[in-house]
């Protein structure tokens, strides 16, 4: 299991997450009709952003930044639904 965000007062830099290479986005609604939040590679970056080869390339950079306890890392992986926090932990070996 990885580590959980800590409680923060600060809202989430979506600015540096998309200097990143990655993004918190909508991910539609599941089959139950629940909001999926998902952690995605940014797709079109603009100048003074980065980009990922690919979503699982976006698990793993925010999944190895939170095991260091990265505050902008563990809040991304408390935001994210609870199907994608799993899919992440699979995917990143923990």
């Amino acid at each position: 299991m990885m580590m959980t965000a800590p409680v923060e007062s600060t809202p989430f830099d979506d600015g540096a997450a998309r200097r990143g290479g990655w993004l918190i986005a909508g991910g539609g609604t599941d089959n139950s009709g629940r909001r999926r939040v998902e952690l995605q590679r940014l797709d079109d970056p603009k100048h003074g952003e980065n980009t990922l080869p690919d979503d699982g390339d976006a698990w793993k950079h925010v999944a190895e930044r939170a095991r260091h306890d990265s505050t902008l890392h563990l809040q991304a992986l408390a935001l994210v639904d609870p199907i994608e926090r799993a899919l992440i932990e699979q995917h990143a070996g923990h």
